[in-house]
Parts: C-alpha cells; structure tokens; sequence
C-alpha cells in the first residue's frame, strides 16, 4: 500500500473534493528483518488482524466483509469498463 492515497469526489457537477489519507510507513526497526523492500507496509494489516482476533471479532468494523467483496468486484471488473470506455 503506498504511503498516501488520493481520492477525488464529485459533490455537484462543477464541485470536486480531494481527501488524502496519510498512512505512512513505520521506521526501519534494525530489530527485525523483512524479506521484500516496503513490506514494512503490512504491520498495519497485521496489526489490525491481531487487534480483530484479540477482540474474538469476526471481520474488521474497519475493512468489513462487504468493501472486500465490493472492491474486488470493482478490480475484476475495472479492465472491463476500461474497454468499453
């Protein structure tokens, strides 16, 4: 996941909002070692993974089962829409 993710909403025809949402790396920790560059990046899913089975949760309140299943929907279907565009 990179560092920041830029979103940009159309409120009315004419009116574009952007939203940043910063998530930025941890610091290199000579403690432990990562077997790619950036997979440093997963200690947010892993932490949020522990939390969910420490809390006996199911799904995320987060990242629920419904974004997953929307999102891939989106992702399978974005060279689809590419094509007809």
């Amino acid at each position: 996941m990179p560092p920041s993710f830029h979103s940009t909403s159309t409120l009315e025809k004419t009116q574009q909002v952007e939203t940043v949402l910063d998530h930025p790396l941890p610091a290199p920790d000579a403690a432990h070692a990562y077997n790619y560059p950036g997979s440093e990046g997963f200690q947010h899913q892993i932490a949020e993974v522990q939390a969910c089975l420490t809390g006996k949760l199911l799904e995320s309140p987060n990242y629920p089962h419904s974004e997953m299943v929307r999102d891939t929907h989106l992702a399978t279907q974005r060279p689809t829409l590419a094509a007809s565009l």
